[in-house]
């Protein structure tokens, strides 16, 4: 797992992620998303995992983590551009409603505030 951008605006930050996300990447999959949230705690986090080609619990349980510490700093977190077998992944664990589609900027349309966690739902 690599990151490969960091960009940052005035209401968004985001971090762009490359490689497999498990139980061997995941401390660093944490400390650039913590890195990342620092720089701006209450705004727009956007995960882009457009080069992520494998994830597994331990990804999905970073992004949960994340998800609810920007949410109690009044920010809000979204992922973009999962491939599909990732973005299956997310529908799985009911974490889609964080995921914004192609060419949003993520902060007006990143789906629900709580992510749906019933499956078939």
């Amino acid at each position: 797992m690599a990151v490969t951008a960091l960009t940052r605006t005035p209401d968004r930050t985001r971090v762009t992620f490359a490689g497999e996300i498990d139980m061997s990447s995941v401390d660093r999959f944490h400390d650039a998303i913590a890195e990342a949230f620092e720089a701006h705690p209450s705004g727009c986090l956007d995960v882009d995992l457009r080069g992520v080609t494998f994830m597994d619990s331990s990804g999905v349980n970073t992004l949960a983590y994340w998800w609810r510490r920007t949410a109690e700093r009044g920010g809000r977190l979204v992922i973009s551009h999962p491939i599909p077998s990732v973005r299956h992944v997310l529908e799985i664990t009911g974490l889609t409603g964080l995921v914004v589609p192609p060419g949003d900027n993520g902060i007006r349309s990143a789906g629900p505030t709580v992510p749906d966690r019933r499956h078939g739902a």
